[in-house]
């Protein structure tokens, strides 16, 4: 899936002299989609940054594929102790999604992504100076999620986009919170070059 999915965006890419395929940058923040129910868990607003193509398949029907850095970020602080867990994740996602145009300047979209940790890390915080503990190995490598939301082109060029991204994968298991989950609402621009 993941060779497909490059194929597409390089594809989109090289074949950027048709008018009608599109390319440009993207970028929003990531809002925790739910809070957990334990008390000590805390997940931070992150933000992504990437590029899109814009693929027609018919005058409907449009195959969007992404691909961007996120950085996302949650903490843990039990009951009256004085530390403090950081947990910071670094992921490479790729959505591809396929879209409806009903209208002129709006289009709603769903389909996989896939977000692929690209490094991890634990910090604790005390009254004593920060200790880094790096975790990449006890993680999952990939996480896979959907996406359905909407787009909004103001103009031909400029756009908004709002999405929800359901995780169907689970932090590690041996986690403070093994059910924490990766599911987030994007509000992001967009920039059709």
């Amino acid at each position: 899936m993941k060779k497909l999915f490059f194929l597409l965006l390089l594809a989109g890419i090289v074949n950027q002299s048709n008018s009608q395929v599109r390319f440009g940058p993207t970028a929003g923040i990531l809002l925790p989609a739910k809070q957990n129910r334990l008390p000590f868990y805390n997940r931070k607003t992150a933000w992504y940054a990437g590029a899109f193509s814009q693929i027609p398949l018919t005058s409907r029907w449009r195959l969007w594929p992404e691909l961007h850095y996120s950085l996302r970020v949650y903490d843990f602080t039990y009951g009256g102790s004085p530390v403090k867990q950081v947990y910071k994740f670094k992921y490479l996602n790729a959505p591809v999604l396929v879209m409806y145009h009903p209208l002129e300047h709006l289009d709603f979209f769903t389909g996989p992504a896939f977000s692929y940790l690209l490094s991890a890390s634990h910090i604790l915080y005390s009254a004593h100076p920060a200790t880094r503990i790096n975790e990449t190995k006890t993680l999952p490598q990939l996480y896979t999620s959907i996406d359905i939301g909407v787009n909004f082109t103001i103009g031909h060029t400029l756009g908004t986009t709002l999405r929800y991204n359901y995780g169907f994968s689970t932090a590690q298991q041996n986690s403070p919170n093994p059910n924490y989950s990766h599911s987030q609402v994007n509000c992001g621009l967009y920039y059709k070059l």
